[in-house]
C-alpha cells in the first residue's frame, strides 16, 4: 500500500502579517504637503456613506473603508484621481 503524506496544519492568523493601514489619525509632518486622503475621513458621501479610513492607494485612486449609515454595513469606496 502507498504511504499517505500528512500536510501540515494551517497556522493561526497572525495580525502582524496584515498590510499596514492608514487611519484618520495620520497628520502631515512639518514642511510636507497635507495628505489629501485625510480630508475625506469622517465626511458623509452621498448622504449615506461615512468615510472611516484608507484601505489602499494605487495609480488610479484611493480606496476608503466606509459605513453605510442606513444599513450599518461596511463598504469600500474608490475615489479616482483627477
Amino acid at each position: 500500500m502507498g504511504s499517505t503524506e500528512r500536510l501540515p496544519s494551517p497556522r493561526p492568523h497572525d495580525p502582524t502579517d496584515d498590510p499596514p493601514r492608514v487611519s484618520g489619525d495620520v497628520l502631515s509632518t512639518q514642511g510636507e504637503a497635507p495628505d489629501p486622503s485625510v480630508e475625506l475621513i469622517g465626511k458623509v458621501i452621498g448622504g449615506r456613506y461615512r468615510i472611516a479610513d484608507v484601505l489602499g492607494r494605487g495609480g488610479m485612486g484611493i480606496v476608503y473603508r466606509a459605513l453605510h449609515l442606513e444599513l450599518h454595513q461596511a463598504v469600500a469606496i474608490k475615489v479616482l484621481h483627477k
